[in-house]
Formats: C-alpha cells, sequence, structure tokens
C-alpha cells in the first residue's frame, strides 16, 4: 500500500502533467489558429490607413547581429466607421536584423523600417472583407515563423507526457 507522502507525489505529478498539457494544448491550438488566419489573410482587402504609433524592440542577439521587432499601432476606415489596429504580420511581430543598429547609414534596417512606420504616415492596411476589424500590415504567414512557437507549444504538451508516464510507471511498481 502506497503511503501518504508517495500518494501526494504522485497526485503532484498528475497535476502537473495535466497542467503542462492543458497550458501547451492551448497555446498549440491558439498558434494554430493564428497561423490559418495568416494564410487566409493573403485574400484580405488593402485600403489605406495611417500609422498613429510604433517601437522597434530588441528581441536578441546573435553573433554580432541585432534581431529586432516592430509594433506598430494604425488606423483605418472602411465607409463611415473608423478601425484601429495592431497586427504587423502573422505572427503578430515584424522581424528585422542588422549588425548596425545605432548608425545613421541609408542601407540600416531599422532605420529605413522606423521611418517607412512613422507616426501619421501612409501605409497600406489589409483587412477582413468578412470581419472588418481584422487586419495586417503584412499579409500571408511563413510556418517558419511559426515553428519556435509550436516546438515550444510541443515541448511542454512531451514534458506532461514524461510526466504522465513516469507516474504510471511509478504506480504498477
Amino acid at each position: 500500500m502506497a503511503t501518504t507522502k508517495e500518494s501526494k507525489i504522485s497526485t503532484s505529478i498528475l497535476i502537473s502533467a495535466l497542467l503542462f498539457s492543458t497550458v501547451g494544448g492551448a497555446l498549440l491550438i491558439g498558434d494554430l489558429l493564428d497561423h490559418k488566419q495568416g494564410v487566409e489573410s493573403r485574400k484580405w482587402l488593402p485600403i489605406e490607413g495611417k500609422i498613429k504609433a510604433r517601437s522597434i524592440r530588441l528581441v536578441n542577439r546573435d553573433g554580432g547581429i541585432n534581431h529586432f521587432a516592430l509594433n506598430a499601432s494604425y488606423v483605418y476606415h472602411i465607409g463611415e466607421r473608423a478601425y484601429r489596429g495592431d497586427r504587423v504580420a502573422f505572427p503578430n511581430e515584424l522581424p528585422f536584423a542588422t549588425n548596425q543598429p545605432e548608425k545613421s547609414s541609408t542601407d540600416n534596417p531599422a532605420k529605413s523600417i522606423f521611418a517607412r512606420y512613422a507616426p501619421e504616415a501612409s501605409i497600406t492596411v489589409y483587412y477582413n472583407p468578412s470581419a472588418n476589424e481584422q487586419s495586417t500590415l503584412t499579409r500571408g504567414a511563413s510556418a517558419r515563423r511559426y515553428l519556435p512557437t509550436w516546438l515550444r507549444d510541443l515541448a511542454l504538451i512531451a514534458v506532461a507526457l514524461c510526466l504522465a508516464i513516469w507516474r504510471l510507471k511509478r504506480k504498477t511498481k
């Protein structure tokens, strides 16, 4: 017969497995739906909009290359109604890399992207004709850009499976 301590450990392992599988599964479903919407955005209609705010943040540094992501909010009008959007791409950020983020050279991606998305700049917004509030500045979705998030989600599910298998093996001993 299992002791109270072993029973508590077994219950903790089961709860952890359920938690990891629930979180991993929910994240995976959300990421797959977001990717599906990105693929469908290739059919969305273009309309003129205006940038309201933008920021660039450093994502990581890799061997002297700085990886950045652009975030922006914008407004667009369909008929008399104004809509606000903040999706730049699928996933939600527009990534780019440079090894010269501070330099003023004309070929610096950070400088050209920051200028292109300056506040009040006119931009092309792509909106979903079936749901006008859904919009993006870049149509389409690359599975390659979703791969890291899918791997994260699958890793959580794998941890859950390992914990469940370990619990089952402990219980049968």
